[in-house]
């Protein structure tokens, strides 16, 4: 078993993550090739400064045009990615899509109570939408009416929108567009390319798929939870499990023992070992300073995240506002190789100034001039991706962070 420092763990995660240096090109192939890099991208709702896939990108290329991850969604010609359930609501490559075929097939078929119960008392509303939008073209909620007198809670959606996410989730209708981030759906034999591959795989193949993709993209993994989670395949820990020690067996996996922080031995690709060893001899360093989203492929798993990294993070921004620690929407700090700390931005779009409402550095993290310089270099990215004119520091810890850093970005 091969011994390495913690050290080599990180970088080696970092390294298969694309986030150890800046990918020099940012154009629509390079794009490409993270989200294949990766495995998926998730999407989430929350917009108090870009929303997480297009930071996902951002900490990765740098200042890239969003335009072009949009063509690669949504433009016929450039149609390469499409949005499904991947470890969440996911940007995806075309060229899986037949590893989802068995998602979609548990969601007709089997499906959450919650949702069978729903799908079970309106099949005249299910068959009515895909009827609509077989007859009008794509749609989105927007362009069927609520029949009902009262709303309930914010997830009580209309039966309507309800149905396109069911017909969605079943693979009858994909996303051909958003308008404002409402997802547009149409037919997906008018949207699937031609080329994309149907052939459904069989359970084994499914999995071993996924198990490698999930391995590959994270570098080093402890437990088959996380590569299972990695692409959500759910209460398939132990089959996952049992699969690990069959590619050790096979030998498209070495086990790997980190010689302090972790108890419990790790797996990786097998072809990645030359790769590794160049880290453990100091071939490759880490140099990527950048903001992390939330939803970060890096920081998903939080258990991974304190064993290796040693950091403490969770998402607050559907915890009560007085029990925040950090704050609303938190980025994690990444700076070569290493997570120092979090910030809590908001855009001020009508303003045009980036609001750090707080930025916090880790307990033991010296503020020298090059950590200032490398902060700077982010920060003005950051700023440069939302068209920020103006940079406005609310809190800080240390306190003097603020003031030193608005200056430094002000005058850089």
């Amino acid at each position: 078993m091969l011994r390495i420092p913690i050290s080599a763990a990180r970088t080696l995660a970092l390294v298969k993550q694309g986030l150890a240096q800046r990918r020099p090109a940012h154009d629509k192939e390079a794009i490409l090739q993270t989200v294949r890099r990766l495995g998926y991208i998730q999407v989430d709702t929350i917009n108090v400064v870009a929303r997480s896939h297009y930071l996902t990108l951002l900490s990765r290329h740098g200042l890239y045009q969003r335009e072009d991850l949009d063509d690669l969604l949504y433009n016929a010609d450039d149609r390469r990615l499409f949005e499904y359930w991947g470890h969440a609501a996911s940007i995806l490559p075309l060229e899986d899509y037949r590893y989802y075929l068995a998602r979609m097939a548990w969601h007709r078929d089997i499906g959450s109570s919650w949702d069978r119960k729903w799908r079970q008392e309106n099949q005249p509303v299910v068959a009515d939408v895909l009827a609509e939008v077989r007859r009008r073209g794509a749609l989105g909620s927007r362009d069927f009416a609520d029949p009902r007198d009262e709303r309930g809670t914010w997830w009580d959606w209309k039966p309507a929108k309800r149905a396109l996410d069911h017909l969605w989730s079943v693979g009858d209708l994909m996303v051909r567009r958003r308008v404002n981030f409402q997802k547009i759906y149409d037919l997906t034999e008018r949207v699937l390319p031609e080329w994309v591959d149907r052939t459904p795989p069989s359970a084994e193949e499914n999995r071993r798929y996924f198990v490698l993709r999930a391995i590959g993209a994270m570098g080093v993994v402890f437990r088959p939870g996380t590569a299972a989670l990695y692409f959500t395949l759910r209460r398939q820990n132990r089959a996952v499990g049992a699969l690990i020690q069959v590619l050790l067996d096979e030998g498209a996996l070495s086990a790997v023992e980190v010689e302090e922080g972790l108890t419990e031995p790790g797996v990786v690709l097998s072809e990645d070992l030359p790769l590794l060893e160049r880290i453990v001899a100091g071939d490759i360093v880490p140099e990527r300073t950048t903001f992390l989203s939330p939803f970060d492929n890096l920081i998903w798993d939080r258990q991974l995240l304190e064993q290796l990294w040693e950091f403490e993070y969770s998402l607050e921004a559907y915890t009560p506002a007085a029990k925040r620690r950090w704050g609303y929407f938190c980025l994690p700090i990444l700076r070569r190789g290493a997570l120092i700390g979090r910030v809590d931005p908001k855009m001020d779009r009508q303003s045009g100034t980036m609001i750090f409402r707080a930025f916090y550095l880790e307990d033991g993290v010296s503020l020298d001039d090059a950590l200032l310089g490398d902060l700077a270099e982010a920060t003005r990215e950051l700023m440069a991706f939302h068209h920020a004119r103006a940079l406005s520091i609310e809190r800080s810890q240390p306190a003097e962070l603020a003031m030193v850093l608005a200056a430094r970005v002000e005058t850089s």
